[in-house]
């Protein structure tokens, strides 16, 4: 569900890219369609990092990545995973998160 009331951030084609996090994408499930993420360079542990913690103030969540450009793998309890991903309204994010054994919840 996208947040249509928020403010929206727009990219420099001027098209309105970015959501805020509504909730509603945690009822979403990486197993659903995991062959279209898989496309995108979208692996478990990123849908994970992002769906337990949400970005709100870079207004950005999993269904805006259009693409991962890098990943540095992590390990639970001892490197963080890190991520640089191309968004679909032409912005670059680099992702940094961590889990403990438990995982990402």
């Amino acid at each position: 569900m996208i947040d249509t009331a928020s403010p929206a951030v727009e990219g420099r084609d001027g098209k309105r890219a970015a959501h805020r996090w509504t909730g509603e994408e945690s009822k979403m499930n990486f197993y659903d369609n995991p062959a279209a993420y898989a496309k995108r360079g979208i692996d478990y542990d990123l849908f994970a990092c992002l769906e337990y913690n949400p970005q709100n103030d870079a207004e950005y969540w999993v269904g805006d990545i259009k693409e991962v450009l890098a990943v540095f793998q992590g390990e639970r309890d001892e490197r963080n995973w890190r991520w640089v991903l191309e968004l679909h309204d032409t912005r670059f994010v680099f992702l940094e998160g961590g889990c403990d054994y438990t995982g990402w919840d």
